[in-house]
């Protein structure tokens, strides 16, 4: 890797960082969608009374609604030397470090924490997932000879593909594959080289991606490796048996280093209540088809428009995996002739075979598991394919007549018919889209309260998708510049072309990256941290007691907590939003809830229509204890809750009876009962809580239960071994390395 690739990249990084990030840089801003809190949530419209109902990206809600609330604490735990294991803020209880959607244990996000306040924090770690990932692809870029202009042209690309936009709220997606470029060049490595130091390399890598991601993400991981095995096996069974022991002893090494969040990730898989799958659009099969719009995403709408993805079941089926329009298509002579232009044919066959993996994903059934989060796999196969399809011109003479034909034809033709129908044929279907989203308005849809948005989306589509879009304009052009290429063999070797190229590829991959990012001021966080009078006035009762909100609202939107929005406030809710369900209140049938309501709940806060942004708070009642804890027995005993923290809760009881304590937070393996300090049995009880023998007692009495994850000490122990034999395995390559200039003198 020389310094002028790297000087190059990082020059452009910054410049582009400044242009996309600017004040969340030195924590002026902060990149999450604040601005959804007054346009869609119904009790916040406070933040901003004026607000047009317009948010600048509603495809971003979950960050607003999920992800910052849940940092938030997550921070916290960590800035006080507490282990966020558990979450007492949602679902009456469940794990929190287990629901790997929150990448809590994320080694970037962890080196943020322990030096940030949180919103540089946050922001730099969303900012670090983009710039490793453009310095992941450089390396592999650069470890097979690629030119500095190819490799950090489209470097830079790659950091700012389509995928890392629409999936920018969803750190795990972003956190995971920053490692798979360095995955790769380790296995390569090792492959092609037999360098020692490949093998701790790639299990750190592959334990980066399992602390990063979850369940869903590590499957990625698996489709990577077996089109790498048989990208590099081949046909060859000598092949083979360098490849699957590589593959294999480095999963493996990796799952070890991993093993604390991996052991509780699948045991909160297999205890979790997994909602049941939307069944798929009945043409969700030509997903994969569709996805071929990447070269011009904008022919299906965007976040700011009406989406047609949505036609095939998923949203933003384009720029999952748009790299730049020139960039695509330059994947298809990379694509078709790029094997003779590889390095080693294998590099090439990899490549092909992680895009064609994404598009089968989204061709078949297994679109319902791996979803379009699976396009980082096409991304990074298709950049490896644009660096192939740059050789392949670069090294030819003669013209490419139908590739430039069919290129200039396609640029050309879908600019023709995208304006066509913005300025003809849609205005004249306008009236009919605005009175279905009338009737939609009318319902009791989570969209229901955002009539403005739904007219904004209509009305803007000809705005999205025609020439007064710059992006639009700006990936015609460098689809036809490619078509040019292929025409006119000279231009390909006049000095600044592929320069010029390069950077025309990025403009509106950039654009659309800074449109859809969510980049908003401070002071907007700072209000919602702070409450409105709504919020103020449940968690004046509730903040910091083990008392628990049970909510009662037309939409999700209505409620005073959405989803995990209690974390702000330290207010423990009964609902909660998260891809795994604990088996909690929740989960019951609806008969079952309204049966348990008044003994799992201390207060209760009822929304009853949509849009009202007050609601009715019925607070604790004083003459009960809290809900959380119930003495069952022949005759009454007191008791006090005197300590509540992530991880423990702390009860003394009064001198009294024998009789049984019934707990109802969630029922959850891991946690362990002391009573003045003597273990006692915490066992399951129906529906979902749990329950304990208190003996008769002269004196006071402190039952402590503390949560660990199940095997935590053994899989702890199996982290630290695997660390020291990659540390040891570093060290004697290291060694090699340093002896070998003197042995060959």
């Amino acid at each position: 890797m020389n310094r002028r690739a790297w000087g190059v990249w990082l020059l452009a990084s910054v410049a582009l960082a400044l242009g996309l990030f600017h004040g969340a840089l030195w924590g002026s801003r902060l990149l999450a969608p604040l601005d959804l809190a007054p346009a869609l949530l119904a009790e916040y419209r406070w933040m901003d009374p004026e607000h047009s109902g317009i948010p600048a990206n509603h495809y971003v809600i979950d960050q607003l609604t999920y992800d910052l609330p849940l940092q938030h604490t997550v921070y916290q735990a960590w800035r006080r030397g507490e282990v966020p294991w558990w979450d007492p803020y949602t679902f009456g209880g469940r794990p929190l470090l287990a629901d790997a959607h929150v990448n809590g244990t994320d080694p970037v996000r962890l080196l943020c924490y322990a030096l940030l306040p949180f919103a540089p924090a946050y922001n730099w770690t969303l900012i670090l997932h983009w710039a490793l990932s453009g310095a992941g692809l450089l390396v592999l870029l650069r470890r097979w000879g690629f030119s500095v202009t190819s490799s950090v042209g489209l470097a830079l690309a790659g950091q700012c593909a389509g995928y890392h936009a629409l999936f920018f709220g969803h750190p795990w997606n972003t956190g995971a594959f920053l490692y798979y470029p360095w995955l790769w060049v380790a296995w390569d490595v090792w492959l092609a080289e037999r360098r020692r130091w490949a093998w701790p390399a790639a299990g750190l890598a592959v334990a980066g991606i399992f602390y990063a991601g979850n369940l869903q993400s590590h499957a990625y991981l698996v489709v990577f490796a077996l089109v790498f095995v048989i990208g590099y096996g081949g046909r060859s069974a000598s092949a083979w048996r360098r490849v699957l022991p590589l593959v294999a002893g480095t999963g493996a090494l990796g799952a070890l280093l991993a093993a604390p969040v991996l052991v509780a990730q699948v045991e909160f898989y297999r205890l979790s209540v997994r909602p049941v799958p939307v069944p798929l659009a009945p043409v969700a099969w030509l997903s994969g088809l569709a996805s071929l719009t990447a070269f011009h995403p904008w022919a299906l709408g965007t976040f700011r428009s009406l989406d047609l993805s949505k036609v095939f079941g998923q949203t933003g089926l384009g720029f999952a995996l748009y790299l730049g329009s020139a960039a695509m298509a330059l994947a298809l002579p990379g694509a078709v002739r790029g094997r003779a232009r590889a390095p080693r044919p294998e590099i090439w066959r990899t490549a092909l075979g992680l895009v064609l993996a994404y598009l089968l994903i989204l061709s078949t059934p297994l679109q319902a598991l791996l979803y379009t989060r699976a396009a980082g796999l096409g991304v990074l196969g298709g950049l490896v394919l644009a660096a192939l399809g740059i050789e392949v011109l670069r090294a030819e003479t003669a013209a490419r007549r139908g590739w430039g034909l069919g290129l200039g034809a396609l640029a050309l033709g879908t600019t023709l018919v995208l304006n066509l129908t913005a300025f003809v044929v849609y205005p004249r279907l306008l009236p009919r889209v605005l009175a279905r989203f009338q009737q939609e308005a009318a319902g009791r849809s989570a969209l229901s309260a955002a009539p403005a948005l739904r007219e904004f989306q209509a009305r803007n589509l000809p705005r999205e998708i025609s020439v007064r879009n710059p992006e639009t304009v700006l990936a015609t052009l460098g689809l036809l510049a490619v078509a040019g290429l292929c025409l006119w063999p000279d231009w390909r070797r006049r000095p600044g072309v592929w320069p010029a190229l390069l950077v025309l590829n990025l403009a509106p991959v950039a654009l659309f990256y800074g449109r859809f990012l969510p980049n908003h001021p401070l002071r907007m966080w700072e209000l919602l941290l702070a409450g409105g009078p709504e919020q103020r006035r449940v968690a004046a009762e509730l903040a910091g007691t083990p008392h628990r909100l049970r909510e009662v609202a037309p939409t999700v939107y209505d409620q005073v907590f959405p989803n995990c929005l209690g974390h702000l406030a330290g207010v423990r809710v009964l609902h909660g939003y998260s891809a795994l369900v604990p088996r909690s209140f929740l989960t019951l049938p609806p008969a079952e809830q309204e049966a348990w309501a008044a003994r799992v709940a201390d207060a209760t806060y009822t929304t009853p229509e949509p849009g009202r942004p007050v609601g009715r708070f019925d607070p604790p009642r004083p003459d009960r204890g809290p809900a959380a804890f119930q003495w069952q027995g022949a005759a009454p005993r007191a008791f006090r809750v005197e300590m509540v923290s992530l991880n423990e809760q702390r009860v003394t009881l009064e001198p009294g009876p024998a009789g049984t304590l019934l707990w109802t937070d969630t029922a959850y393996p891991g946690w362990r009962t002391e009573l003045d300090g003597r273990p006692v049995p915490l066992r399951p009880v129906i529906p979902c809580f749990s329950e304990l023998e208190v003996p008769a007692s002269v004196t006071p009495a402190v039952l402590t239960l503390r949560y660990r994850p199940t095997g935590w000490p053994f899989t702890g122990g199996l982290a630290v071994l695997a660390a020291l034999a990659c540390a040891a395995g570093g060290v004697a390559a290291t060694v090699r390395g340093r002896r070998r200039p003197a042995t060959a003198a």
